[in-house]
């Protein structure tokens, strides 16, 4: 047996030695010498420089940051004695392996085999995330929503499977799809972030610069109003929760969701791809409204402020209207949270000057019950019959909530049940018979790489 005090025992732990040790394992590492975790959406290692990144959380630093972050070693000493562990239980001289940087991976939609939005996916959307089907069916027309489909091969057989996952597109100000994140729809054991539920960028996308988008309400050259989220997800849940204000505002108002807390650089892209015109004497024409509906967490709220840091000498918001969001139930982060779990609907919105007076996000504790909303019977219509002739409007349904019948508030109390989790997977499905589908007079799904930005 080799002593304790060998040269090798000496030998400091690298991150990746770390992480081996521990069982994680990553992807290609780029031209910049990052590779993204398997086990997480948004973090990133060097394991030539020993750093990581995590995106969705504004963390970053060594391997020691990485512990206590990343992997909750809180204590300095636990720490000291988890890396001495390691050297203790070497058999031999680490050798660092130095990665080769490959090219920079580029989005190449013809290299993914795209559907239309499935069954399984819908339900998924419907069931599980609580959105109305009206919404999942005018996104699915409108190409916002797609299906990946691959054929995975069975580790224990000869047999081959058919696998989906949704994908949100990310287009430009040209229609053109640059980009799109991806949502698993099954569950999986190994993940124990957002309910079970894999989901990240698809490869090459650019995060940094594009993020998922739409628009709504009478079509503009420039909207009335932008919003920004994190995620795909929340953009489509706040446009579920004001659905009624937003279409009889008749005001055109675009969604944005920049992928991750950590990605205020993309807001800025966003906003130069979208509203800059070189060829007007202003260049620039944003909207009368610009609104952060990011996390009601700490992470959202110091993106908040680096933006307006960032822009606070310069007079390019002056005519501007800067505000912020959060759901008003302080218990739920943020929108799908809020659309699923929340005791109320309503928003609280200040302006951004006063953004440090709104109450943050609350962790409840394990022993508190957050049921699921009964989700309630819904019906639509369609709200303006001046539809624009433009082929890319879309004609959505107004969503209408209606009163439980007294059968279905008696089997919502039937339902009740004490969990021991804080986020519990919702259980209650739409009971809305099927819901009029409305065809867009362009149907874009078919042309996926080139479909006009979406204004319903």
């Amino acid at each position: 047996m080799a002593n304790k005090t060998d040269d090798f025992t000496k030998q400091k732990v690298s991150l990746q030695e770390y992480l081996e040790y521990v069982g994680e394992s990553w992807g290609k590492v780029d031209r910049s010498g990052w590779a993204k975790l398997d086990s997480h959406d948004s973090l990133y290692v060097n394991l030539d420089d020993n750093r990581f990144a995590w995106h969705a959380h504004s963390l970053g630093g060594n391997l020691f940051n990485y512990m206590k972050e990343v992997d909750g070693i809180e204590e300095y000493k636990d720490r000291l004695s988890t890396l001495h562990k390691i050297q203790i239980d070497r058999t031999g001289a680490y050798k660092q392996i130095m990665h080769e940087r490959g090219p920079k991976e580029q989005f190449d939609v013809n290299k993914h085999e795209l559907a239309d939005l499935s069954d399984q996916s819908k339900k998924f959307l419907t069931d599980v995330r609580g959105i109305d089907p009206g919404i999942v069916n005018a996104l699915a027309r409108g190409g916002l929503l797609r299906d990946e489909v691959k054929t995975v091969q069975s580790k224990n057989s000869n047999h081959s499977f058919e696998s989906r996952n949704i994908w949100y597109p990310w287009r430009d100000s040209d229609g053109i799809m640059v980009g799109a994140n991806a949502q698993a729809t099954h569950k999986s054991k190994k993940i124990t972030k957002h309910d079970g539920y894999w989901k990240g960028n698809v490869l090459g996308s650019p995060s940094d610069q594009a993020g998922f988008n739409f628009r709504v309400g009478p079509k503009k050259e420039t909207p009335d109003k932008l919003i920004i989220f994190e995620a795909s997800l929340d953009a489509i849940s706040y446009w579920q929760l004001h659905f009624a204000e937003i279409h009889n505002s008749k005001e055109n108002v675009q969604f944005f969701a920049m992928s991750g807390v950590g990605n205020g650089a993309a807001v800025w892209k966003f906003m130069h791809d979208h509203y800059f015109d070189e060829e007007q004497d202003t260049g620039w024409h944003l909207p009368a409204e610009v609104h952060f509906a990011v996390d009601n967490d700490q992470p959202g709220r110091d993106m908040i402020h680096k933006f307006t840091d960032t822009f606070s000498n310069i007079n390019l918001f002056d005519d501007t209207k800067m505000m912020v969001d959060v759901p008003s139930d302080i218990r739920t982060k943020d929108w799908n949270d809020q659309l699923r779990y929340g005791d109320t609907l309503e928003t609280l919105s200040v302006s951004l000057n006063k953004l440090d007076e709104l109450p943050l996000y609350i962790e409840p504790v394990k022993v508190e019950v957050i049921q699921p909303k009964q989700i309630q019977n819904t019906v639509t219509k369609q709200i303006d019959q001046n539809v624009s002739n433009d082929p890319s409007v879309v004609k959505i349904p107004e969503i209408i909530k209606a009163e439980m019948t007294p059968e279905q508030k008696q089997q919502r109390e039937a339902e009740k049940r004490v969990v021991q989790h804080s986020r519990p997977v919702p259980t209650q499905k739409f009971t809305a018979e099927s819901i009029e589908n409305y065809e867009p007079q362009n149907n874009s799904v078919e042309q996926p790489q080139t479909a006009p930005e979406m204004v319903f």
